[in-house]
C-alpha cells in the first residue's frame, strides 16, 4: 500500500507545477491567478458535486446524450452520486 501524500508533498507538487508554467514566456503570475480563482470558485462543494462534474466532463456530446441520457438523470442509480454508497452497492458488478 503506497503512502499518502503529506500536506507538504502537496505543496512542493504545486510549487513545482507553477514554477514550470512560469517557465513559458506566454504564462506569468497575472495569468496563472487568473486561472487558480476562476477553479476557486467553481470547485465543487462535496464529493457528490465532484463525481457530478467529472461524470459531465467525460460526457460525449454525441454518443452519450444518445445512448444513455444526461448527467443528472443518472443521479437515482448512481446512489445520488455519493462514492461510497456506489461501491457498496455494486462492488461485485
Amino acid at each position: 500500500m503506497e503512502k499518502a501524500l503529506s500536506p507538504l508533498d502537496y505543496r512542493t507538487i504545486y510549487e513545482d507545477a507553477r514554477n514550470y508554467l512560469l517557465n513559458f514566456d506566454c504564462v506569468n503570475e497575472t495569468l496563472l491567478n487568473k486561472y487558480l480563482d476562476e477553479w476557486k470558485n467553481n470547485a465543487p462543494e462535496s464529493i457528490e458535486d465532484l463525481l457530478e462534474g467529472m461524470l459531465g466532463s467525460v460526457q460525449n456530446r454525441q454518443g452519450m446524450p444518445n445512448t444513455i441520457g444526461k448527467v443528472e438523470n443518472l443521479k437515482s442509480y448512481l446512489c445520488d452520486f455519493k462514492p461510497n454508497q456506489i461501491i457498496a452497492e455494486f462492488h461485485n458488478d
